[in-house]
């Protein structure tokens, strides 16, 4: 850079705003028109004040000049509004490209309490698109390290502010003298709306002597180009090291090297500097920086002084860097939060801080940023209120705060539609003019919110709604609000680090009991018990653990993996113990520098898999035995299917005499059973039939094969009739298998009817009908349920489907709200005519009620049995023809004309039995001589 000389006049920037001395000024927030987003003409006002009488409105155009508000205005696309007590002065402004820039609208008001004259003066910024840079501050830091906020007061030497514009972020007009030799620097603070992060541009500034004319030199000083290099951001934490570099170029040798660090100060290589290593490097310029405090947060700058030897020019090559320390904090609500359309959406710290003034929202829609408002009633907690949510909403909030170290509390939001349904009606009565105190809501609900008729709140808390009235109105009666959170299920995250190549995943629940652990399933199956400050080979552990706030617990639990390997990438499980039970989460966890490979990416799994736990089973009749498979998801139902077609359904906590649920639950993706009495009817290959929990994946299945030996009962849909031409049905019955020899031979049964093996069927009925355009119908009516979740169909062959996920060639026509479930098969086959499990849940219960179609018969008319008579009749004739045609070629030629004479007289006899025999002639009479 080349040196200023004494006594010249040097001009960042300038502009001449010139106000009344005796008026005071109040600036008022800024407003911003996105004429690509905005409707026609918009309304811009500055409010009334009771206290305060208008003198006059003025507006200020982008090139700066002024006028007085009349209906007269000349200006295009610019018109006054009427002034009322509401509204001190106002302009109506038509969003085109014509009043882009920077508008001012002015009021000038004498205030009737002291009779003081105050101007306020309204920002409008007219722009194309959205603006995602807003300026927060200017500062300016002096050579003696001294940091200082640029306002329309400042004056520091001689260095004064100047007024800023969509232009100009930042700026300042600078005499130069011998006070402001030294090192400066200009910082711009500002915001990226769509990120929320903090952008600090700086600009040096040297002012060092030059030469004058008493002292100049016969020769110019060497010029000295400029290299600025991008910016390089690193993100670390307190404590950490991490090295920079500027590599040296093909004939450079370097001269100097300097560091510039966050707070302005400039220091030479050679200079001792606490928390900054000089590395010696072939490179040009490289230091080793340990962030040893907050004041090392910040934008820095390494600067390589270096001449070039062939050319004999200077260069001086400049690495800005940034030391960027974030730190995750919690929000309420805790991770996410589901919020109807068109409600407000409070969003909070979990702790407050003393730095609330620093606190901003992080919006996923930079638009929504205009519909959030400060909730006064927690400020030091940083709470907002988003006014009126929509589904563009939808996305990550986050509070962002700090001065150097950025804190950074996040919320996913889920915006549900407004039209979703009530899920249940409670009816209360309430004497008038009594008191009232008493619990309302479901058993189970975690958070509860209570509105009356006029929508104030009665209740907001945790737990069931407490209705507490000391004496009830009459206006008490109608139609009251009820908000229930349902069981919160478990929050899992990944975090990545590219720098170090970890992973970090986090695991979190809000329960109302106390948790006692945490635990994590890799995708190979082992199991990692969570413990602060316990570290397994490349395993860790972390998180805040328990914590406790009204009368709501919240488990934290985190896993950092160093240098995953391929055994680490798959589904993980996250299981956290309560006093009551165990919730549980599933994470998808990939890396892409991993996945990169295509050998690795084939071999991980991406989506659930359902695995058996033991494929194969031996055992003995009379003895239990279990049957169970799991895979890395939340169930949703769960049965299991035996080779002779019986289906039992596995539900935690539902047992009967025949059988129980194993496992650590469905939603922990287990699914088991344990037969009581096992016996020779269970053996053979079972499936193992799952539903996933989102509804968006097809039925799961996996077999396994159970061995034994004795006597079983096999249920039949059929039975023959050793007099009768069709198949007869046997409905609702089975045949005992009385003998039987072993598996893998030949197998001798010995078949009577047993009305033990009988199945039962309750509370659902089931048929199965022909339809006359070929089509089949399933028809399954539930009887006893208000209302059902869902229907799932088993074919006889094993396969499954549910309504929500229905295979090609079936339609499912319900409808659930009749409490029906009927399957139109579109063109059946002879699968489908035998008969079909139908099951379903009664919302509100955790087992399931089945039925079973009887088969659906089929009879052959007495037309189809005369034609296939007849097709098996020309059948045979074709054949004797075709062996006679054969014997005649290969026989001798004294058989051959035996038998030519023998056909021939054969078709001489067939010929004359279709002509028409002469009529015989009469013969003469013949008279005897006596009758002569």
């Amino acid at each position: 850079m080349r040196p200023w000389a004494l006594g010249a006049l040097v001009l960042v920037f300038f502009q001449v705003t010139t106000t009344s001395s005796s008026r005071t000024v109040e600036t008022l927030d800024p407003v911003r028109i996105d004429v690509e987003n905005a409707d026609g003409d918009v309304d811009v006002t500055i409010e009334g004040i009771l206290t305060r009488l208008n003198e006059g409105c003025e507006i200020e155009t982008p090139s700066g000049s002024v006028y007085e508000l009349t209906d007269d205005l000349p200006l295009a696309g610019v018109r006054a509004m009427t002034t009322t007590l509401a509204i001190s002065c106002g302009v109506t402004i038509t969003a085109t490209a014509d009043v882009l820039g920077e508008w001012w609208l002015i009021a000038n008001e004498t205030d009737f309490t002291n009779g003081a004259s105050v101007q306020r003066r309204l920002r409008i910024i007219v722009h194309e698109g959205a603006i995602i840079i807003q300026l927060r501050k200017c500062e300016i830091v002096t050579p003696d390290g001294g940091r200082h906020e640029l306002t329309n007061y400042t004056n520091i030497n001689g260095i004064r502010s100047i007024q800023t514009n969509l232009a100009v972020s930042c700026g300042i007009a600078v005499q130069v003298s011998e006070n402001v030799l030294g090192e400066w620097m200009l910082i711009a603070k500002e915001t990226n709306w769509l990120n929320g992060l903090t952008v600090d541009t700086k600009l040096p500034i040297i002012f060092q002597k030059g030469y004058s004319n008493e002292t100049a030199s016969t020769e110019e000083p060497p010029s000295t180009d400029v290299n600025k290099l991008e910016n390089k951001v690193i993100n670390t934490e307190i404590g950490e090291t991490f090295e920079v570099t500027i590599t040296r170029g093909f004939d450079h040798e370097t001269e100097l090297c300097q560091i510039v660090k966050p707070d302005g100060s400039w220091y030479d290589f050679g200079t001792v500097i606490p928390g900054v290593t000089e590395q010696s490097t072939h490179e040009s310029c490289s230091v080793t920086v340990t962030v040893l405090s907050e004041e090392f947060v910040g934008q820095w700058m390494l600067i390589a002084k270096e001449h070039k030897m062939l050319s004999g020019t200077y260069i001086e090559t400049r690495l800005p860097f940034e030391v960027v320390v974030e730190r995750s904090v919690q929000a309420i609500p805790q991770n996410s939060a589901t919020v109807q359309e068109n409600s407000n959406f409070h969003i909070r710290l979990m702790e407050p801080t003393d730095m609330y003034q620093t606190c901003r929202l992080v919006a996923p829609n930079a638009q929504a940023l205009n519909r959030v408002q400060l909730d006064q009633s927690a400020t030091n907690s940083c709470a907002y209120i988003v006014n009126k949510v929509t589904e563009e909403d939808n996305g990550k909030w986050a509070i962002v705060y700090g001065n150097n170290i950025l804190y950074k509390a996040s919320v996913e939001l889920t915006v549900t539609d407004s039209t979703y349904p009530a899920i249940d009606t409670q009816v209360i009565s309430l004497t008038q003019n009594t008191a009232v105190n008493m619990e309302v809501g479901p058993e189970g609900a975690v958070y509860c919110r209570l509105e009356d008729p006029y929508g104030v709140v009665v209740f907001d808390g945790f737990g069931r709604c407490i209705l507490n009235i000391p004496r009830v109105p009459s206006s008490y009666n109608g139609h009251w609000t009820m908000t229930v959170e349902p069981r919160p299920g478990v929050q899992m995250s990944l975090a990545m680090s590219h720098a170090d190549l970890a992973l970090s995943l986090s695991c979190s629940v809000e329960t109302s009991s106390t948790p006692r652990a945490c635990k994590f399933r890799d995708p190979q199956g082992r199991i990692l018990v969570a413990q602060e400050g316990v570290g397994e080979d490349r395993y860790s552990f972390h998180g805040a653990g328990i914590s406790s706030a009204s009368g709501k617990y919240t488990m934290d639990c985190g896993l950092r993996i160093t240098s995953p390997g391929v055994e680490d990438l798959g589904i993980w499980r996250c299981g956290v113990d309560t006093e009551d039970d165990t919730r549980y989460g599933f994470l998808l966890v990939v890396c892409p520098w991993l996945m990169r490979n295509e050998t690795i990416a084939a071999t991980v799994e991406t989506e659930p898999v359902l695995r058996p736990r033991v494929p194969y089973i031996s055992t003995t009749p009379g003895d239990s035995v279990e049957m169970s498979c799991t895979i890395p998801s939340g169930i949703r139902y769960c049965y299991f299917r035996s080779q002779n077609g019986t289906i039992l359904t596995a539900t935690p906590g539902v047992s009967n005499d025949v059988f129980e649920y194993v496992g650590s639950g469905l939603e922990a993706g287990e699914c088991g059973i344990r037969l009581r009495d096992f016996s020779m009817n269970d053996i053979g290959q079972w499936s193992c039939n799952v539903g996933t929990n989102n509804g968006s994946l097809p039925e799961k299945s996996a077999h396994i094969n159970v061995y034994g030996s004795g006597t079983c009962c096999v249920p039949l849909g059929y039975r023959r009739d050793a007099n009768a031409t069709q198949l007869a049905s046997i409905p609702n019955s089975t045949l005992k298998v009385e003998t039987l020899l072993s598996l893998g031979q030949d197998v001798v049964l010995k078949l009577s009817a047993d009305s033990t093996c009988n199945y039962s069927e309750e509370q659902m009925s089931a048929s199965l009908r022909l339809q006359s355009d070929h089509s089949a119908i399933l028809n399954a009516y539930v009887g006893i349920a208000d209302q059902i979740d869902y229907c799932r169909f088993i074919r006889s062959d094993g396969f499954g489907f549910t309504n929500e996920l229905v295979p090609e060639g079936y339609v499912f026509r319900g409808p659930l709200s009749a409490r029906q479930c009927d399957l139109r098969i579109v063109r059946p086959r002879n699968v489908d005519f035998l008969p079909w499990i139908v099951a379903a849940r009664i919302t509100g219960q955790e087992s399931e009620i089945i039925a079973r179609t009887p088969p659906l018969e089929v009879f052959i008319s007495q037309g189809n049995s005369s034609f296939f008579v007849f097709r098996l009749t020309l059948l045979c004739i074709c054949i004797g023809l075709l062996c006679l045609s054969l014997g005649l070629m290969f026989s001798s030629k004294k058989s051959r004309r035996w038998t030519y004479a023998r056909a021939a007289a054969v078709r001489d006899s067939i010929r004359r039995s279709f002509r028409k025999s002469p009529p015989l002639e009469a013969k003469p009479a013949i008279s005897s001589p006596q009758a002569a």
